[in-house]
């Protein structure tokens, strides 16, 4: 169990590194944006190619490398009504089964958003933006690398099920601390 505590504590650093830079595009976004209206209001023109820059970069970098880490902190949809009231011995199976088909999604997604992202580098998709042609397919990759984390955050959380007591929703809080912090 230590060393997929070690793995999971491994790409913790990879979530954090995703969160930095997702910081870091929203701020980038807000600044350019602010400037791009200051200039509008002062000068009566906006800067070329903010409007384009924020959209094919620091929107989609501000997103999704933070999509599993946000993932990671429960917020994926859960239906408490149904699950908590089936029979224990029952739970854990069927959320393996859940986490499981979820796993296969994420992976199915990720492996086409792949194909998708290597078919845009090799056409060289581009978009214009104040005069120039900037590369829009590097951004492409985010969305396999996004779709990846959630699947790997979704295998530590079958291994945590898998080899320890009770129901993990997340790979850090089981079913009885998720439903304890409702209560409050």
């Amino acid at each position: 169990m230590r060393v997929l505590n070690g793995l999971y504590h491994v790409f913790g650093f990879i979530k954090g590194l995703g969160l930095v830079f997702s910081g870091l595009a929203l701020a980038g976004m807000i600044l350019s944006i602010s400037a791009d209206v200051f200039s509008r209001n002062v000068t009566g023109n906006s800067i070329p190619g903010v409007y384009e820059i924020v959209m094919f970069y620091l929107m989609p970098l501000s997103v999704l490398p933070i999509v599993f880490y946000a993932f990671s902190m429960g917020v994926s949809p859960r239906i408490p009504m149904l699950f908590d009231r089936l029979p224990g011995a029952v739970q854990k199976p069927l959320y393996l089964l859940v986490i499981t088909a979820e796993f296969s999604l994420m992976a199915i997604v990720a492996f086409y958003s792949l194909g998708y992202a290597l078919d845009g580098a090799a056409a060289g998709h581009a978009f214009p933006a104040a005069g120039e042609m900037y590369p829009k397919y590097p951004v492409y990759f985010l969305v396999p690398f996004g779709f990846v984390g959630m699947a790997v955050e979704l295998a530590f959380i079958g291994f945590k099920n898998l080899f320890h007591r009770g129901l993990w929703i997340t790979y850090n809080k089981d079913q009885d601390t998720i439903l304890r912090e409702l209560q409050v």
